[in-house]
């Protein structure tokens, strides 16, 4: 941990001149040392921001109203993470400009949307824009309705994001990362202040404290609040200033850097869709085959039987990934292919055609680079695993095992005549550890993959980072200044997190 915010403080400290802001690097190497997670409450000005505060401290603390009435951004501590109220959007200009200030500080949103903004563009242009800065948001509906109509209203707010999505150009996978819960606030924090537990569950309260609870502690871990740190820096240390030089910079190498960012952009592009086509097809095949393996662990008989029979599965579900990839290299070798006579000047062309030419030209090139497909083992009792993905070896062989052990101590308890409390439990357990490892294959088979994707597009969409940089560097300090911080923050994009 350690190590890698101490390479991101020497690449600040290497562009500290260029930014000149003391203040500002004071405040990041304060955020740096900060433990607890910041959580903005952002919505219009009497979207219920307050109100909810109040409601998950069980106190009057935030003052609540139609009319604004402060400009400041106020912190209230709230379990393990510090809640940021703030005086809303849609509100008088000063107050306004603090919200979008403390916005560009917040990597993690609470988004309240009153009843009667449901259908306002601005609420989902608002909410795009988080989307596209990479923030991680969570929608709260404060609403008057009954439990029939909010669950219509959640999906007609879907709806409305997924087509803003749509006519954004973003994709459509962003909607799975965001949480909306329904509630109505008014009615929470009265159930709150009285105590009243019938009342606070009709409000919808106890559903939002449970799966807001959930999200804080995916948005706490180190490798997310790392992340967090990372696109802080993006929107506070780099961007403000890469576009001031920018706009300073001159342009006798403009068509050159443009030609090249666009060729560069269109490359990336094809990496995120490739990304996503295989990512969609690892989701499928633990969908398709979660029912299979669950149907295993209630019906086999033999542990060893059972062992090669999820090995079996795993690697069909492997060879359909390998597979998959395969097409989405030939579709897109064939497509740089009709493309050269057009593109034949183009260093795209060189780029992306010998990327997908090579990718695809041997049979077994595609396994051993990508190191899945028949090598892609599951673990078992036995330990045996790739190297690469020795870190999920050692977990998903506990799950197996506790699987394992829970089907032998169900097979045992199902010889008995009535199903009693215990079996209750051992099934309750199965789904648990057949949903746990479906979930840790998803989710390593996707970093995999991933890993894999990169290491075949990044060396070529850096070395047209290095085209765009030779091309922009001019022989005065403005330009050697924009080098600079630009490829500063290209190292700290490419800095991981490490435990």
């Amino acid at each position: 941990m350690k190590q890698a915010y101490s390479e991101i403080l020497d690449e600040l400290k290497q562009t500290k001149e260029i930014v000149n802001n003391p203040e500002l690097l004071s405040e990041v190497e304060k955020r740096m040392q900060e433990e607890q997670l910041q959580v903005m409450v952002y919505g219009a000005y009497n979207a219920g921001k307050s109100t909810l505060i109040n409601a998950l401290q069980g106190e009057e603390i935030a003052k609540t109203g139609d009319i604004p009435t402060t400009d400041s951004v106020d912190r209230y501590q709230w379990n393990d993470i510090i809640l940021l109220d703030t005086p809303g959007v849609n509100a008088p200009i000063a107050h306004e400009n603090v919200t979008m200030e403390q916005l560009q500080r917040t990597a993690v949103v609470l988004f309240v949307i009153r009843d009667g903004d449901m259908d306002s563009k601005d609420i989902y242009q608002r909410l795009i824009d988080l989307i596209g800065r990479k923030k991680k948001v969570f929608i709260i509906f404060n609403n008057k309705l009954n439990e029939e109509e909010r669950q219509i209203a959640v999906e007609h707010i879907n709806s409305l994001l997924a087509k803003t999505l749509k006519e954004a150009n973003l994709e459509l996978s962003y909607l799975q990362e965001l949480e909306i819960i329904a509630i109505n606030l008014k009615t929470s924090l009265k159930a709150r202040l009285e105590d009243k537990a019938p009342l606070l569950e009709i409000s919808g309260f106890n559903i939002l404290i449970e799966s807001l609870k959930n999200w804080i502690i995916q948005q706490s871990s180190e490798q997310e609040k790392f992340n967090q740190f990372k696109h802080y820096l993006y929107e506070n240390w780099f961007d403000p200033k890469l576009q001031t030089l920018k706009a300073q910079l001159s342009t006798g190498k403009r068509q050159e850097v443009e030609q090249l960012e666009r060729e560069k952009a269109n490359l990336q592009q094809e990496k995120n869709f490739l990304k996503l086509e295989v990512g969609q097809e690892i989701r499928n095949q633990v969908v398709s085959n979660k029912r299979t393996l669950l149907e295993l662990f209630r019906t086999v008989n033999d542990s060893g039987q059972l062992e090669a029979d999820i090995e079996r599965i795993i690697y069909s579900m492997n060879k359909a990934i390998e597979d998959k990839l395969q097409i989405q290299l030939s579709a897109l070798s064939n497509k740089y292919t009709i493309e050269q006579p057009q593109m034949e000047n183009s260093p795209l062309w060189d780029t992306a055609g010998d990327i997908f030419k090579k990718a695809i030209s041997d049979k077994n090139n595609l396994t051993e680079l990508l190191k899945i497909g028949r090598s892609f083992k599951v673990p078992l009792l036995k330990g045996r695993w790739e190297k690469t993905l020795g870190r999920w070896a050692g977990r998903a062989a506990i799950l197996l095992q506790t699987g394992i052990a829970i089907w032998d101590a169900y097979s045992s308890a199902k010889e008995q005549d009535e199903l009693n409390d215990q079996q209750r439990q051992y099934m309750l357990e199965l789904h648990q550890a057949v949903e746990r490892i479906c979930n840790d294959y998803q989710t390593n088979a996707i970093t995999a993959t991933d890993k894999a994707i990169d290491e075949m597009f990044n060396p070529k969409l850096d070395e047209l980072q290095k085209q765009i940089l030779a091309y922009q560097a001019e022989d005065n300090k403005l330009s050697n200044d924009y080098i600079a911080l630009e490829q500063s923050k290209h190292n700290i994009e490419r800095i991981k997190w490490y435990a």
